[in-house]
């Protein structure tokens, strides 16, 4: 009989990512109510002081595979145009991000929708995943979306997701950042957990910084 998948619930994060260095941001005005967007008054405050909100749900099989979803916030002090250049510039993750190593260009197609097709080295404590993405910079809906490459050689089995950039007003920006993620092996539970924990939201904390400090085209 087979053993069905053990769930556990955080309103902290997971995958792809790495430690948090969190620095309090500036304080802000609350982020106001959004159509399609379920926060509290609380946590729009939280937002608005730029604090990051995580959601995630880890799951693990009877072989010791991970996955699970995240969906997390932040609000960086920027128009979002700004912030969705800053995070389509790929080949610079690995200089702002503790957990990417190397980004590898491979593909650029531009058009209305540019894709992007990157291999990708990502490390976590012991542990290291290289993968081939395909990226959408999909301007029109202010969304970058990715999904692994099918034909590549991936350590993963599936990761795919999204940014996705709300306008606040014209120098005030929602991000959200969603994944679904599967590893191809076994992962140990006190990485996972570690991971996080704290990985996850430690890499949100460096994409904030990375977006809010880009006003320059740094």
């Amino acid at each position: 009989m087979r053993t069905p998948p053990r769930r556990r619930s955080h309103r902290s994060l997971l995958f792809a990512g790495a430690l948090l260095a969190a620095a309090p941001a500036q304080a802000s005005a609350a982020v106001p109510e959004l159509p399609g967007l379920d926060f509290s008054q609380q946590e729009r405050a939280r937002l608005g002081r730029g604090e990051a909100l995580i959601r995630s749900e880890v799951e693990r099989d009877a072989s010791g595979r991970g996955g699970g979803t995240v969906v997390a916030f932040f609000v960086a002090d920027i128009g979002w145009r700004q912030a969705f250049d800053a995070l389509a510039r790929h080949e610079e993750e690995p200089r702002y991000s503790d957990c990417m190593k190397e980004a590898l260009v491979l593909v650029r197609v531009g058009g209305e929708v540019e894709r992007i097709k990157v291999r990708e080295t990502h490390g976590f404590l012991f542990m290291r995943q290289t993968y081939t993405l395909d990226y959408e910079h999909d301007a029109l809906r202010r969304e970058i979306r990715w999904s692994l490459d099918p034909s590549a050689e991936n350590d993963m089995r599936r990761f795919d997701g999204a940014w996705v950039f709300s306008a606040l007003d014209d120098r005030r920006t929602l991000v959200t950042y969603r994944v679904r993620g599967e590893t191809s092996g076994w992962v140990p539970g006190f990485i996972r957990d570690y991971f996080v924990k704290s990985g996850i939201p430690s890499m949100m904390e460096q994409f904030r910084r990375r977006v809010s400090g880009s006003t320059s085209g740094s």
